[in-house]
């Protein structure tokens, strides 16, 4: 399914606009229309001595909840050791009867084809963002468009034989890593693109590693986490508050995740509000959704420190 969201953040209209002097503020007040001058303290003194909200979390099977998502345990090489360890997978289909084959090896009975069952929904793959602006430049208020340089980190778990491909093509005589690319990526399309900026956007490529590099992320979930046990796939028809957790709970030393870094630049377009112009405050929107229709993904944001 398509996943769209939206990333805002605030600009003057003009430059110049916004002080922090309290002599200027008045006098910006005083010279504002009424409509402005109404919302003025709350644009220009933020209330600082809001009282904490504790909000609901979401219920642990959601899409949004913060959890590791649907994964398997299987017993794997470790990266850097080489010895055979458990470690924690994401799923892109629930396990089949015979996990010991390969998705194209698997082969589905004649009989089940003819059933006509109701789609069940694919395992969630969560993936874990954040977003840092670089620069913000060009507004204009005529063509209402403007320029913005980011680039965001994506972090998510690799299935078992994506992580398998990988050693595979790491410790393969011609070692291509530079070329390896995981079954899945973010596959990315901003909504009010005007025009990108060569040689942006591309995934930037690391010495030795290539795009997509496979780490160890210490302290992932010690920050916040709606809960950390991991359960049987073969559970899933079974309601939440029923299931019985396996006995190990997520670690994060007992998983890689793929980590990769997109780098954007480019002009998009905004739909200003200019009716107090020129006192506005804009939302400047980066409007993006991830095109994969196969996959069940969720983004969630990095919490990590």
């Amino acid at each position: 399914s398509f996943k769209t969201c939206r990333l805002q953040f605030g600009a003057m209209t003009t430059t110049g606009a916004a002080t922090s002097d309290p002599a200027e503020q008045k006098e910006l007040l005083q010279e504002a229309p009424k409509e402005t001058r109404a919302k003025g303290p709350s644009l220009l003194h933020r209330n600082q001595s809001k009282k904490k909200v504790d909000y609901p979390k979401w219920p642990k099977d959601h899409p949004y909840a913060y959890t590791i998502g649907d994964v398997e345990i299987r017993d794997a090489p470790d990266l850097k050791t080489g010895k055979m360890t458990p470690l924690i997978f994401a799923l892109n289909k629930w396990p089949a009867a015979n996990e010991s084959l390969s998705p194209k090896e698997q082969k589905t009975d004649k009989k089940d084809k003819k059933k006509k069952k109701k789609k069940e929904p694919a395992p969630v793959r969560k993936v874990f963002v954040s977003f840092k602006v670089k620069r913000v430049s060009d507004v204009d208020n005529v063509k209402e468009e403007f320029r913005i340089k980011f680039h965001m980190y994506f972090n998510w778990l690799p299935t078992y034989w994506e992580y398998m491909n990988y050693l595979k093509t790491r410790d393969g005589e011609d070692s291509k890593i530079y070329e390896w690319e995981p079954r899945w990526y973010p596959h990315l399309e901003f909504m009010n693109q005007i025009e990108p900026i060569e040689p942006f956007p591309r995934w930037e490529e690391y010495p030795d590693e290539g795009r997509f590099r496979l780490q160890k992320l210490k302290g992932f979930f010690d920050t916040i986490c709606d809960d950390q046990c991991l359960y049987d796939p073969a559970d899933r028809h079974v309601p939440m508050e029923e299931r019985e957790p396996l006995p190990d709970v997520f670690d994060a030393d007992l998983c890689y995740f793929l980590r990769a870094k997109y780098d954007v630049e480019m002009v998009l377009s905004e739909e200003l509000e200019l009716q107090s112009f020129p006192f506005d405050c804009q939302d400047l929107s980066v409007v993006m959704r991830e095109n994969t229709r196969d996959i069940n993904i969720a983004f969630l944001p990095e919490m990590r420190k």
